[in-house]
């Protein structure tokens, strides 16, 4: 019966718990590393919120016809009853509440709620119970109930009252439940199970990541009264972090165009003796390559690592990103050097002078902040995944 409001509510409920059982229920992994928690102040949100759907989607509901026999009184026939429904100003739905019934079950009840003139004392009751199958949740219903508790208005003949509304007792508990097993839980679970257990972040790679939860993950509650917790191991960044360098992802061109044009006087080979630019500190670059730029592509040398670290002592917690990354120098643009020599020279590398090493400072500080500041602004590319957004908070 409440097809559409219990569809969304049981949805937005189990999406947070799923994840927490569909790692933790499966044989194959013993240390999940993902854990979502929902707390009872998210269990009362959710509440409230299918409280809301219900007063709105409920009404729109069509009953199914009720034919009754009559053979009471002083003759006989039958009543037809169709085209039953409720209108929305004299709808209020009951308050629903969430409990978790141990140890893997979820009781789903209404407390109360009327329609005017139609029914009154409206209460359902649900039992949901939780498996798994191919490492995915999967839901059953344990028990179902629903009913008005009060009677209808005094029809004209008062002998339809009674059976009448015995009738549309059952409809709607028969309604209720018919929904809530082939539709709501039906289409969860074909959703559910559809669901894969990997994706493919980036294409012709084909290994599998070497890092996995190989100790517990620390699970502990912050004190905060969130609505919902979410632990997460280092595996899952560092596996993200290496098929990026794996599918060669994790890199940047640093270019005279690179950041509307900051970096472009920094990179000419050559430039006027007032100014400050790699040809200052490298005379070779303005004699073999006058008026040219220089582009510095950075790739990652080896997986980066993400590290968790809680200090006990200061009760913070810190993330650690160790990187390694190679630098090519290329003489920008190469369609007017098409005629290049390489040859090997004997040199000797003597002592800088701090002269020296503060004018190179002063191209390399700029040039460093510029990376770091346009790269976390710009960001990294990731390839669409159905399904799947990222977003902050």
């Amino acid at each position: 019966m409440l097809k559409g409001p219990q569809k969304l509510n049981f949805i937005l409920f189990t999406l947070f718990l799923s994840i927490n059982l569909c790692l933790s229920l499966s044989q194959s992994q013993q240390n999940p590393n993902f854990v979502a928690r929902l707390s009872k102040y998210g269990i009362d949100f959710f509440g409230l919120i299918g409280h809301k759907l219900v007063n709105k989607e409920l009404p729109k509901t069509n009953f199914p016809d009720i034919v009754l026999p009559i053979d009471d009184g002083p003759g006989s026939g039958q009543v037809n009853v169709s085209d039953l429904h409720i209108l929305p100003s004299l709808f209020v739905s009951p308050k629903f509440r969430f409990q978790l019934a141990p140890p893997r079950a979820i009781r789903f009840f209404s407390t109360s709620g009327w329609v005017q003139v139609v029914a009154e004392n409206i209460t359902s009751a649900l039992e949901l119970g939780i498996n798994h199958q191919n490492e995915r949740p999967q839901f059953e219903v344990f028990s179902c109930y629903a009913a008005n508790g009060g009677g209808f208005i005094p029809w004209l003949i008062n002998l339809f009252k009674t059976p009448l509304s015995n009738a549309l007792k059952e409809a709607l508990h028969d309604q209720f439940c018919q929904i809530v097993h082939s539709t709501i839980l039906g289409q969860l679970n074909n959703f559910l199970i559809s669901l894969p257990n990997t994706f493919d972040l980036a294409q012709n790679n084909s290994e599998i990541c070497p890092f996995g939860p190989s100790t517990e993950m620390s699970v502990k509650e912050s004190g905060i009264k969130w609505m919902a917790s979410i632990w997460i191991h280092s595996s899952i960044p560092n596996c993200l972090l290496w098929s990026l360098h794996k599918s060669d992802i994790l890199q940047i061109t640093i270019g005279p165009n690179f950041a509307s044009g900051r970096l472009k006087r920094f990179l000419q080979t050559s430039c006027h003796i007032y100014q400050i630019c790699l040809g200052t500190f490298f005379p070779i670059l303005a004699h073999e390559y006058p008026d040219k730029h220089i582009d510095f592509h950075f790739h990652s040398m080896i997986p980066p690592i993400l590290k968790f670290i809680s200090s006990t002592e200061y009760n913070e917690n810190n993330i650690l990103l160790e990187a390694e990354f190679f630098v090519d120098l290329l003489i920008s643009p190469w369609e007017d050097n098409q005629n290049v020599k390489f040859s090997e020279i004997n040199s000797t590398i003597g002592n800088f002078s701090e002269q020296f090493l503060h004018k190179f400072s002063l191209v390399c500080i700029p040039i460093l902040e510029v990376i770091f500041k346009s790269s976390f602004n710009i960001g990294i590319p990731l390839p669409s995944i159905e399904d799947i957004k990222l977003a902050n908070g």
